[in-house]
């Protein structure tokens, strides 16, 4: 029994998972082959800004492709060993950090799955011709605060200016944050009305639409 639970063990820890529970560890996150290149070429860049990271992304993955097969193969060996160095890291700490971090990342995960079917049902919502929704209150106050600053350079910085603005939004009075309040209630009551125009535009094309067309022919019910 003791073999086989040290076999276990050892086998889990090569594979990549958690010992605690034998799954494949997501607060280590690793990194492939194409996001190492990825990630050394765009460390050369002082100035990449998410306008530019779109042609960056595509010229660097056209280089890529012409790589040869041994240049991609170090790659992808230096990424392995990257992987296999953090899984370590990870399995030295204890156990009870083990599932804190674990815990972690799985809420950070579901958070992200979450905003992306938000931003999903949104875009598809609004493909249907339904007009756009209006922003609150405060996204108006962070929309505008975000126009004035300066770009910022990484994700970490971002966060902690959005923080600062949260922070801010906070302390306004009631009468400063009564200009805001107002273009918000006049969107919405503008959505209201475009909302009205689109479900009765809905309604009539419906109407025009003749009964008969319901109905599916002989044909294609056989």
């Amino acid at each position: 029994r003791k073999m086989l639970k040290s076999f276990s063990a050892i086998t889990l820890a090569t594979r990549g998972a958690s010992l605690s529970t034998g799954k494949p560890i997501i607060a280590v996150p690793k990194i492939g082959s194409f996001s190492l290149y990825l990630k050394e070429s765009a460390a050369k860049y002082t100035n990449l800004n998410k306008e530019s990271f779109g042609a960056f992304g595509k010229e660097t993955a056209a280089k890529w492709k012409g790589l040869s097969d041994n240049e991609k193969q170090s790659y992808a060996k230096r990424a392995q060993e990257i992987n296999d160095k953090a899984i370590a890291a990870f399995l030295k700490k204890p156990e009870s950090e083990q599932k804190k971090l674990e815990a972690e990342a799985r809420e950070a995960k579901e958070k992200l799955a979450k905003k992306r079917e938000k931003r999903e049902r949104r875009e598809n919502w609004e493909k249907t011709g339904h007009p756009k929704r209006p922003l609150s209150a405060y996204m108006l106050f962070m929309k505008e605060k975000l126009s004035q600053g300066a770009k910022v350079a990484n994700k970490e910085e971002a966060a902690a200016r959005v923080k600062a603005m949260a922070e801010e939004w906070r302390g306004l009075s009631d009468s400063a944050k009564a200009k805001y309040v107002k273009v918000a209630d006049a969107d919405a009551a503008e959505y209201k009305i475009d909302v009205a125009k689109w479900e009765n535009a809905i309604a009539a094309k419906e109407k025009s639409v003749s009964p008969m067309k319901s109905f599916p022919s002989k044909k294609t019910a056989m």
